[in-house]
């Protein structure tokens, strides 16, 4: 019974390293679960998923892809680091005005 529980474990791991490197880990996961000695060798020398990695970066640490030279930058950057590249600036928009409940006043009086 200790050896199916240690099995699964071993399993487990090999899927949270796959996940951490940008690979599905629920293939990882039955891949562990039918060889893990090998499987574990397997994911610990192959390399991490740069396009998986990028896009992680972009949506939970605030960066955005240059245009020019496809290289990470903050989002708040308005020129890239390492080419020189201008980011257009969003347009301002102008501000709504709320309605105030009062009626306008009529101007045929400034006629």
């Amino acid at each position: 019974m200790g050896i199916v529980v240690f099995w699964f474990v071993m399993a487990g791991v090999v899927a949270i390293i796959a996940n951490s490197k940008g690979y599905d880990s629920g293939s990882w996961f039955l891949y562990g679960l039918l060889i893990w000695p090998i499987a574990l060798v397997h994911i610990l020398t192959k390399p991490t998923d740069t396009r998986i990695a990028e896009r992680q970066a972009v949506q939970s640490a605030g960066m955005k892809k240059c245009l020019d030279c496809a290289e990470l930058v903050k989002a708040e950057a308005r020129k890239c680091r390492y080419c020189g590249h201008v980011f257009p600036v969003p347009a301002q928009t102008a501000p709504t005005l709320k309605p105030t409940g009062q009626k306008m006043r009529s101007l045929d009086r400034y006629k």
